[in-house]
Order: structure tokens, then C-alpha cells, then sequence
């Protein structure tokens, strides 16, 4: 699925207009719109304010990943990947 039409789903899951999703992520209403966005490029720093509004990875939400929600749940994540982020963190 392309960006536009996550996007679309995203907002129609959510009962929002892209003109409210602007306001609420302070962007103009052309970066949100599902129609549009598939003929240009978006801001990265857009693409973070959406994600963490609609709760979904990056990668989802630019067509990488069908994976859609973030996990804060420690108990999904493998201990090897724990303690490879604790070993870079500490570095």
C-alpha cells in the first residue's frame, strides 16, 4: 500500500479531515493530503509528527512495513536485541 492511501486509512480510522490533521501537527494541509502526497516528497520531520499521532512506526506509515502500531511492551522484545541496544547506548 502507498503513502497516500495509509495516510487516508489512518485518517478515516480516525474520523479526521486532512485540513484538522494539519492544524493539529501545524503543517500545510497539501503535506497531509492522502491524494497529493503520492507526487511528492514529504518532510521527514512531517513524517515523525504523524507517526507519533496515529501511533504507528515510520516505516508503516511510508509503505516499509506492514507492521503498523508501535510496541512499548518490553515483554515483545527479544533480550538479544535489549542488550545490543544497552551495549550501543553505553558506548
Amino acid at each position: 500500500m502507498d503513502y497516500g492511501k495509509r495516510l487516508e486509512s489512518l485518517m478515516f480510522e480516525n474520523g479526521i479531515t486532512p485540513t484538522q490533521l494539519s492544524e493539529i501537527i501545524d503543517c500545510p494541509p497539501i503535506q497531509v493530503s492522502p491524494r497529493a502526497n503520492d507526487n511528492f516528497t514529504m518532510k521527514i520531520t512531517t513524517i515523525k509528527k504523524l507517526s507519533s499521532y496515529f501511533n504507528v512506526t515510520t516505516d508503516y506509515l511510508i509503505g516499509v512495513s506492514d507492521e503498523n502500531k508501535t510496541t512499548n511492551d518490553l515483554s515483545k522484545v527479544s533480550t538479544d536485541s535489549l542488550l545490543i541496544e544497552l551495549r550501543r547506548r553505553v558506548k
